[in-house]
């Protein structure tokens, strides 16, 4: 099976979706992330009150070009289902399948989850005219597992200071987006380059970032620019992804079922409504890493999120951790007003 950067370029749209599933069919998954700088257009399909994030990807759709061949969608949220709805109809790129996720991770969940993950397959089967074997996935699996360890290790020569978060977002983000053999090749050596050294330089404070699909990188330079350090990331490209290793199998329903519990055994989002997991997370991160602030930038609208947060605010009140909400509208850049705040925020940690 040859797998290189001239496969297709299928897109996913949350990090529940398997990546390997979709690298089993020699194409390239990329996680789809907004362009536009506004939702002006995609105001004309959906309201003006609904999520900036479904609204801002929408928008870079109908008004950019995209070398995406098609796309999965998944049932992450109402939102991102509402996003699946529009795109069947106006949007000039395949909407190949609709994955359908568990709220639970329970066995009953998983093996829900397991049969999705079969369906999806199927969906791919009919398009690529290919065959998943326990071969197929099976390469694909040792790809991404690799990946993940070489990400581990990228993860903890940050947070010792020895590479530049702007760095570090970059490596993610390719990741996230690029073909991963290329990316594995990058990660080992960067690795390789570097040399151990003394302490990280002093600074203010250490922060713990969180966002629903990514957190900004001008906010994380922000941050840095005013003496803070970015020390963690709670967001589905970083903090709540697939870190560990998913064992293979001898046959093919074995291996989704190990992807099944892995997915949905990570770290979970508030769509799993399962908060004492994601405090019990985030309460990890804030004593390893000796977090003093939590900085949330959160998708305008997001209903998920935003209900959330008065609860993520006390528990970490009562903690002794301060808390800043940035909501984040779709800008191109980091509003004046939001720069404001974060420096009044930083102040007070000092």
């Amino acid at each position: 099976m040859t797998h290189d950067a001239r496969g297709a370029k299928v897109g996913y749209f949350c990090s529940y979706v398997p990546k390997e599933i979709i690298y089993a069919f020699d194409n390239v998954p990329v996680r789809v992330l907004p362009t536009a700088a506004k939702a002006s257009a995609a105001e004309a399909y959906l309201p003006r009150n609904f999520c900036s994030l479904v609204k801002t990807t929408l928008n870079s759709f109908l008004e950019n070009e995209s070398d995406l061949e098609a796309v999965v969608h998944a049932d992450s949220c109402d939102a991102l289902r509402r996003l699946h709805d529009v795109w069947r109809h106006y949007v000039d790129i395949e909407a190949l399948h609709l994955l359908d996720l568990p709220r639970i991770n329970t066995p009953t969940g998983q093996e829900y989850f397991r049969h999705a993950l079969r369906q999806l397959a199927e969906e791919l089967e009919q398009r690529y005219h290919l065959r998943l074997t326990t071969q197929r996935l099976g390469t694909a699996m040792e790809c991404y597992n690799e990946q993940r360890s070489l990400l581990q290790e990228l993860d903890a020569e940050w947070v010792e200071g020895r590479i530049p978060s702007v760095e570090y977002y970059r490596h993610c983000s390719a990741a996230m987006t690029e073909d991963p053999l290329l990316v594995n090749a990058q990660l080992r050596e960067r690795l390789d380059e570097i040399v151990p050294k003394g302490p990280p330089a002093h600074h203010d404070s250490s922060i713990l970032v969180a966002g629903s699909l990514l957190v900004r990188p001008d906010l994380v330079e922000a941050i840095e620019n005013h003496g803070a350090r970015v020390v963690a990331d709670d967001s589905c490209s970083i903090g709540r992804v697939v870190t560990g290793q998913i064992p293979l199998s001898d046959d093919l329903d074995g291996m989704l079922t190990n992807i099944a519990v892995a997915y949905l055994g990570k770290s979970p989002c508030p769509r799993m409504r399962d908060f004492p997991r994601r405090l019990e997370h985030l309460s990890q991160l804030i004593a390893s890493h000796g977090v003093q602030g939590v900085i949330c930038s959160y998708y305008k609208f997001c209903d998920l999120f935003m209900s959330e947060y008065p609860v993520l605010r006390k528990a970490m009140q009562d903690r002794g951790i301060p808390v800043l909400l940035l909501e984040d509208e779709g800008e191109a850049i980091l509003s004046g007003q939001h720069r404001t705040r974060l420096e009044a925020f930083l102040e007070l940690l000092q």
